[in-house]
């Protein structure tokens, strides 16, 4: 059944794919996590509260798009 499912792709490179995708995500949650909190402590430097919500907005955003750099 897994040869049907997967063809002619061994479990090696299975498990290389699904690591090099979860190193991925973890550089993605990296990212977002050090990029909010560098982009919150700059934006609380100023006294308007749209930059706080501009701050705020693009962090699935960017999860995603490093994501899907890697499909």
């Amino acid at each position: 059944m897994f040869e049907q499912v997967f063809g002619e792709l061994s479990s090696k490179h299975i498990l290389v794919s699904s690591l090099i995708f979860g190193a991925f995500l973890g550089l993605a949650w990296l990212f977002r996590v050090f990029l909010a909190r560098a982009a919150k402590k700059l934006a609380q430097r100023t006294g308007t509260g749209l930059d706080d919500t501009i701050v705020s907005a693009p962090k699935r955003p960017i999860v995603a798009i490093i994501v899907l750099e890697v499909v």
